[in-house]
Parts: C-alpha cells; structure tokens; sequence
C-alpha cells in the first residue's frame, strides 16, 4: 500500500515537471520562511485566464495566468506569469490531487512560485502552501492574506472563504514586509523541528 501511495505521488510529481530533487521538497516538511528563501519567484498578482490539458499520462492539468502587480522576489516575465496544476477536469477525464492550489479567476492572489524550465511554466512551492487568498477585511478595511487548503470534493470560490477571527488575520502590508525581510536575510529562515 505504501508503495503505492509513493509510486503515485511520484507519477503527479513527474506530471507537472518536478526533477527528483523537487519531489522531495514538496514532500518534505518546510517552512514558510524556506519556501520564501527557495522560491524563484514571488509576486502578487490576480488570476485573468485558466485552461485544462489533457496529457499523455491520462492526467489533467489547469494552467492559470496571472497579472502580476507587485514582485516580491525574482524577476517575472513580461506579461503574465504562467502557473500550472496538476488537477483539474476534462470532459470524462478527471485528476484530483489532495492538497493542490485552487484558483478562481479574478482572485487576487500572492503567490511563491518554483520556475518548471523543461515546461516553461511556474508551480506554487509545496503545493497549496505557496498560495495566498488576498481579501478586504470587512471590520478593518484593510487587505488581509488567507491560506486555505480546501478538499477538493468541495467546490472552490475565494469570495466565500470564512474570514479569520480577529487575533488570526494577517495583513498584507505585514507579510510583504516579512517575506521582503526574507529574501533580505534580515530575518533568517527557520527550519523544521
């Protein structure tokens, strides 16, 4: 059974184009703050276009662009970024993989991207944990950022995420300064326990 389960993570990392040395990180335990330092590219952005592909592997990947309006790290392409996912449906072909980012168009996002060279295309890093929900706080008026993993027999719209209680929302003023203080070395990057 264990066997399995690591052939098939294998065969969806394989799918969106991760090298074995990039199945590992997204199977390992990381931190926010080594994600942010391992990232090739981090920006905020909104969600204009998404598409899904039916490859050879009888898989279904999406493939979004992004709007870029701010870049935090790295340096984008010009015009949009392009992210892909493994996931997604096709007809009467359909892929689920637990734990993938989800997108909405018009979503505005900030997101910690790994560059995919063999693919010409970018993937959050580990998976839904490299993507941020940007939103305005009704109580505060300020823009806040949400990380959700939602199960994917659940359907995904941003707009109707559950708003943090007051002592867990995080503002996103507040964390562009700390990822800039990442990619600084102003702060060092914590590692797993």
């Amino acid at each position: 059974m264990l066997r399995n389960l690591v052939f098939a993570l294998a065969v969806c990392a394989g799918a969106i184009g991760l090298s074995s040395d990039a199945r590992a990180s997204v199977l390992a335990k990381s931190t926010e703050s080594q994600r942010i330092d391992r990232a090739d590219l981090i920006i905020r952005g909104t969600v204009v276009e998404s598409w899904v592909e039916h490859n050879l592997r009888d898989l279904v990947m999406t493939h979004y662009l992004i709007d870029t309006s701010m870049v935090l790290k790295g340096d984008a392409p010009d015009g949009y970024v392009h992210v892909a996912v493994l996931g997604g449906e096709m007809a009467s072909f359909r892929t689920v993989v637990e734990g993938s980012a989800r997108y909405n168009l018009n979503e505005e996002v900030l997101l910690v991207l790994e560059y995919k060279e063999r693919f010409d295309h970018y993937v959050t890093k580990s998976m839904a944990k490299g993507k941020y929900t940007i939103r305005l706080d009704p109580e505060s008026r300020r823009e806040i950022i949400q990380r959700v993993i939602i199960p994917s027999n659940m359907k995904y719209d941003h707009r109707f995420l559950p708003f943090p209680s007051a002592d867990e929302k995080v503002f996103v003023s507040d964390f562009e300064e700390h990822v800039l203080d990442i990619v600084s070395g102003r702060i060092p990057v914590e590692v797993p326990q």
